[in-house]
């Protein structure tokens, strides 16, 4: 389990990241505002941070109020048990709010790969199907290139396994 200061860390991240979509209309201002929130707290509080990538389009319009409560739910998970903050799409956007910016999957890929190259995140959560997300794709092919630590939960793998495996890596850190 993570100490007190980086759920309360945490807390704050989520917290600030809700208040981002509803007072912007413009794409461009929440990935500006994004990268700013992120870079406050990786210099002020944490020397790592990371992102939870998932599914949340690719099933169709559908499904992306399941898929967006599994993120969530994955990334409450790793914020359990990581010791720096973690953020995902879940936390920014909800799936009323997806619609507001009308982005193709592209502009969304390219969103996404900005914040990825703000120099911001340290490590990339896969969640399990990320590999039949577009999204998922783009972002783990581009943490691949800007050498973030990459950690994939995998269906078949049970918490524990994943736990022990985020703790091995977390204790070579």
């Amino acid at each position: 389990m993570q100490n007190n200061n980086i759920r309360k860390l945490n807390l704050e991240l989520k917290s600030i990241l809700k208040t981002i979509v509803p007072t912007n209309t413009k794409i461009e201002v929440v990935e500006s505002d994004l990268i700013s929130i992120l870079g406050k707290i990786k210099r002020n509080n944490a020397e790592k941070l990371g992102f939870v990538s998932g599914i949340i389009s690719s099933d169709g319009e559908r499904h992306i109020p399941a898929n967006m409560e599994a993120l969530n739910l994955y990334t409450e998970f790793y914020r359990d048990y990581t010791p720096f903050p973690v953020f995902s799409a879940s936390d920014i956007f909800h799936p009323w709010t997806v619609g507001k910016f009308n982005l193709t999957k592209h502009e969304w890929s390219t969103f996404w790969t900005n914040i990825l190259k703000s120099g911001n995140i340290t490590d990339v959560f896969m969640t399990p199907r990320w590999n039949f997300s577009f999204g998922s794709i783009e972002e783990q092919k581009t943490a691949k290139e800007l050498k973030l630590k990459l950690h994939y939960h995998q269906n078949k793998t049970i918490l524990i396994q994943i736990l022990q495996s985020v703790r091995r890596d977390l204790e070579k850190i």
